[in-house]
């Protein structure tokens, strides 16, 4: 046991006078706690904590009380099922546990105090038993109390044996009383109180202390306030002899009756007075030993405190260090004048800065991007509010980014100071503008839907009237033949005339434009009208056709482009069959690569070389193999590899918004469950390889997706 009560001189009973006084100063100058702390405890784990007449009491409960008392602590005490208790501290809901053995598993969720006491275990058998050891537990019934230190470390080292977990360690010896099971491994102390309670005399405790451990308070994790007061109490419990007093108050009588073997022992070695007075002096020897070695442990004891604290307070510091700089914003601290005083990683990285360069400087000198909101910095250290800039513009690499700039104010221990955090948001206001560019072409795309069905009524109506003009003009029908004579008119002369002024070809001219600007018009439709993501039977090469014939009618006077100036050679395989997808989707997709090559091929006819576009298509085991190169200017590696990022686009500002073949990646690859990849090399144009798979790939997404 840790701290035996053995008695010492007068003198020493003198010396705590000044530690009384000590105590006394502590519990006036120590505020008391703003509110009450909630310890509990097993209620049947006797002589350490059970409950008498339904009151809580015993050696855990007495100590508590006892340190509640000399450090002004306001602490109210219940006991309740072991299991249940535990669980109550992992989850914060209570302070305190009066008893709880250490390890370093239980470290892990909760915070312990120095050691109370020091309890040993030991194997219960019954009288008779040829159990005389760990090693005879093999294949035995052995009894634990569930929850236990003991059950944790059975389950680890006696893996041959068989565990029987009961709610008590006193239901384990009732048990091994009554003839059932083999053995019990529990606490040593408490089985022999339990034996000696309950007249259990057919149970004895044999071989040697097993796994010695400290019994201290357990507190929740983290909370080193309080578990800093319940060391400094018990320190002053064993200083000033209270700690002994409680001890030999629950324990004295075992120690009595091994004293009283002991000096049955040395009463056969006083036969002589030479013998008696050495065994006086090797007590008396012993005794003082025995007490330096206590002292020895105290101060070591506090030691490894002070160390274990120290260490805690390096690993909290590095916890929140690390916090910080696994932070992605920039954040870099100042003092009250504006000078820089932290940094985190991110910082570093982004500003090019090495750790501790900056420490020191003004934030404006450090950062001449900051300049600018040095009088935000001034504001919100002067009246002690945050400060928020958002989209602040900078131009970096050539580039231009956005930055959201917090001004954190910090008051705390007479320390002033604050807190800039700058997050990049240049990818969300992008973002935000494709949103809303986004929702600008979806009203366009309904007005032009509008539009389109406006248009169709007059092209309707021009078509008819070139049919009837036709018919009227040169059809040899009676009608027509009637009203030339009523007119002094000979219709076959109408119709020499005619032909002569070539009215037939300008009247099919009229009428093919009239179709052909119908056609533009049914395919603005199809093109613009929402459909549903339903999975149907699509002839590729139809779309492919649909998506070269859309294209084609893009154009820009003021670059000399048109999509018309450049060769489309087909090589589509016979016979492939329907492919299972959404067609405007794929329409979409096919668009989106066509447009980019042509615009990549638009300075080709200029440099000599005829802009061309081959399309394949071909069957490729169960997909559809789909291949749309050109013979443009090609792409190096790098660009290669960021082809399908979204926001990548190496076309110039304003032209393009990077996202036509990330939305196209995902429409094949996603919505599809086909691939979509690129081959190029610099000066050899690009191909992008597209297979679709004949199989249906899974039910698709709910919802409504155009281009």
């Amino acid at each position: 046991m840790p701290f035996p009560v053995r008695g010492w001189a007068a003198f020493r009973r003198a010396r705590y006078v000044v530690v009384l006084a000590c105590a006394a100063w502590l519990m006036l100058v120590v505020p008391a706690q703003a509110a009450q702390l909630v310890a509990r405890g097993d209620k049947n784990y006797p002589p350490y904590e059970f409950l008498e007449n339904g009151r809580p009491t015993g050696f855990n409960v007495d100590m508590l009380r006892a340190v509640a008392e000399v450090m002004g602590l306001d602490v109210r005490i219940d006991l309740g099922e072991w299991n249940e208790v535990r669980s109550q501290l992992e989850e914060g809901r209570i302070d305190i546990i009066t008893g709880m053995f250490s390890s370093e598993e239980r470290d892990k969720v909760v915070d312990f105090s120095l050691p109370h006491v020091i309890v040993s275990n030991s194997i219960f058998v019954r009288l008779g038993s040829s159990i005389r050891g760990l090693d005879d537990l093999e294949g035995k019934q052995v009894l634990v109390q569930r929850g236990d230190i003991m059950h944790d470390w059975a389950q680890k080292n006696l893996p041959h044996s068989v565990l029987v977990p009961v709610p008590e360690q006193a239901d384990a010896l009732f048990l091994l009383s009554a003839g059932r099971h083999d053995a019990a491994l529990i606490a040593r102390l408490q089985g022999q109180y339990a034996i000696h309670r309950h007249k259990l005399d057919n149970l004895v405790p044999v071989g040697p202390p097993i796994l010695p451990m400290r019994y201290c308070f357990a507190v929740r994790e983290g909370d080193e306030e309080l578990r800093v007061q319940l060391n400094e109490g018990l320190t002053l419990l064993k200083r000033t002899g209270r700690y002994e007093a409680i001890y030999d108050k629950w324990f004295g009588v075992q120690e009595r009756q091994a004293a009283s073997r002991r000096w049955a022992r040395y009463g056969l070695w006083i036969l002589t007075p030479l013998a008696g007075l050495l065994a006086v002096m090797g007590i008396w020897s012993w005794s003082l030993r025995r007490e330096v070695g206590r002292k020895t442990s105290e101060l070591r004891a506090e030691l490894e405190h002070r160390e274990r604290v120290q260490a805690e307070l390096r690993k909290a510091q590095s916890y929140v260090r690390n916090i910080i700089d696994s932070m992605p914003s920039v954040m870099v601290a100042v003092d009250g004048e504006g000078r820089v005083t932290h940094m985190n990683a991110a910082a570093a990285h982004v500003l090019g800065w090495r750790d501790g360069e900056h420490v020191g400087r003004p934030v404006g000198e450090a950062l001449p991007e900051l300049r600018r909101i040095e009088a935000d910095i001034a504001a919100a250290l002067r009246e002690r509010r945050s400060i928020k800039r958002e989209r602040q513009r900078s131009m970096h690499d050539g580039n231009a980014r956005y930055e959201d700039v917090m001004i954190y104010p910090l008051v705390a221990n007479g320390i002033e100071g604050a807190v800039i955090r700058i997050d990049d948001v240049t990818r969300r206001v992008r973002m935000e503008e494709m949103m809303m560019q986004t929702e600008k072409m979806m009203s366009v795309g309904g007005l032009a839907a509008g539009m389109a069905h406006e248009i169709n009524n007059p092209l309707g109506g021009i078509v008819q009237g070139v049919q009837n003009i036709r018919r009227r003009l040169l059809d040899d029908m009676p009608a027509n033949r009637r009203a030339a004579e009523d007119s002094g008119c000979d219709l076959s002369a109408i119709g020499s005339y005619a032909q002569a002024r070539s009215l037939p070809r300008m009247l099919d001219g009229v009428e093919e434009a009239a179709r052909r600007a119908g056609g533009i018009v049914r395919n603005m439709l199809d093109f613009s009208r929402r459909s549903e993501s339903v999975l149907a039977d699509v002839d590729v090469t139809a779309v492919l056709e649909k998506a070269v014939e859309l294209a084609s009618k893009d154009y820009d006077f003021k670059k000399n482009y048109d999509f018309r100036n450049i060769r489309i050679m087909r090589e589509y395989a016979d016979a492939l069959p329907l492919v299972p997808c959404v067609g405007t989707e794929l329409e979409q997709v096919f668009l989106n690569i066509l447009g980019n090559a042509a615009h990549a091929m638009r300075d080709a006819a200029e440099s000599g070389n005829e802009p061309e576009i081959v399309l394949r298509a071909a069957l490729e085991d169960d997909y559809v193999r789909v291949e749309i190169a050109d013979n443009g200017p090609g792409m190096d590696d790098e660009t290669r590899l960021r082809v399908f990022e979204p926001f990548f686009t190496t076309k110039e500002p304003g032209v393009g918004t990077g996202l036509g073949l990330s939305v196209s990646y995902f429409i094949i690859v996603d919505n599809h469950g086909g691939t979509l990849a690129v081959e190029s090399e610099p000066g050899h144009g690009c191909t992008f390889t597209i297979r679709l798979p004949l199989v249906r790939q899974g039910a698709r997404r709910s919802g409504v997706s155009g281009p």
